[in-house]
C-alpha cells in the first residue's frame, strides 16, 4: 500500500505592481470626483505658479548677466581705450547708457 501525500498548494504573494503617477492620479480623481471647475482652478494654480517661478529665475539670470558683463567685465576692459563708451557704473548713480566722460575723450581729438 502506497500512501500518497496530497499536493500542497502554495499561496504566491502578489507583489503590488508599481503604477505610474498618471494611474494613481486617475484612480484618485475617480474616487473623489471633483467638479470640473475645481480641476480647472487647480490646473490654473499649478500653471501660474510654475510660470511665476520661471519668471523670477529669468529675472535673476538677467541681473547676474548684467552684473557680469557691465560691471565686472566692462570695468576690466575699460582701461584698454575709450572705445568702451557704454560702461555702466551704479556707484555714480547714472542709469547706464553712454558714459559722457568716455564720449568727451573720444571726440576731443
Amino acid at each position: 500500500m502506497a500512501t500518497t501525500l496530497p499536493e500542497t498548494k502554495v499561496l504566491i504573494s502578489h507583489k503590488p505592481e508599481l503604477t505610474d503617477f498618471s494611474d494613481r492620479l486617475t484612480s484618485l480623481l475617480n474616487r473623489v470626483q471633483p467638479p470640473p471647475e475645481i480641476l480647472c482652478f487647480i490646473a490654473a494654480g499649478i500653471i501660474g505658479g510654475g510660470v511665476g517661478i520661471v519668471m523670477a529665475i529669468f529675472h535673476y539670470l538677467i541681473q547676474i548677466i548684467e552684473y557680469l558683463t557691465l560691471d565686472s567685465w566692462m570695468g576690466k576692459i575699460s582701461g584698454w581705450g575709450t572705445w568702451v563708451i557704454s560702461h555702466h557704473s551704479p556707484d555714480r548713480g547714472d542709469s547706464g547708457g553712454i558714459d559722457s566722460v568716455a564720449v568727451q575723450r573720444l571726440f576731443r581729438r
